[in-house]
């Protein structure tokens, strides 16, 4: 997609907002997540890794626990030059508050500072909490399956191969 294409359809997808929607930004390795409160603007929590860019927050913060900042900032400032897409996939087991208390649960944290965790404290959980009063994250979730996945891998192989090097 050409740059003016992806503007043209993340203004498309904000044009069919409701305040109190997760918005879900596409960063590549990690999407940033946020909450549309209304006026074209939302609220997000972000890592500061030395900076205060929350366009490039996630990928950077991916170590340990930093610093994070819950702040509001306007739709395209946050968007940069990413695809974004509106995110309420957890409507369907989750109850989602009421639109008003979704936005004033995400205002109500505006300019707090918290730790950062990208497994264990990152906007996506900062996102599903304001929305269903839970913190969950999906992609840090899937991160943890593949590493345990990985890690019972080479177990096996390393298991193995001491198997192999007893018997010789």
């Amino acid at each position: 997609m050409t740059s003016f294409e992806v503007q043209q359809r993340n203004q498309a997808v904000l044009d069919n907002l409701q305040p109190g929607d997760l918005l879900e930004f596409d960063r590549g390795l990690i999407n940033h997540w946020a909450v549309y409160i209304g006026s074209e603007e939302v609220v997000h929590f972000f890592g500061d890794c030395g900076g205060r860019d929350q366009n490039s927050q996630c990928k950077t913060c991916v170590t340990s626990t930093w610093k994070g900042l819950v702040r509001k900032d306007a739709f395209f400032d946050v968007v940069g030059n990413s695809k974004v897409n509106k995110n309420n996939s957890k409507d369907k087991q989750l109850k989602a508050f009421q639109q008003r208390e979704i936005v004033d649960r995400a205002l109500s944290e505006e300019l707090r500072e918290f730790k950062y965790n990208i497994v264990f404290q990152n906007c996506e959980h900062f996102a599903t909490w304001c929305r269903y009063g839970k913190q969950e994250s999906d992609q840090a979730n899937r991160a943890l399956t593949r590493l345990g996945v990985g890690a019972l891998i080479l177990s096996g192989a390393v298991l193995l191969g001491l198997l192999f090097a007893s018997r010789k």
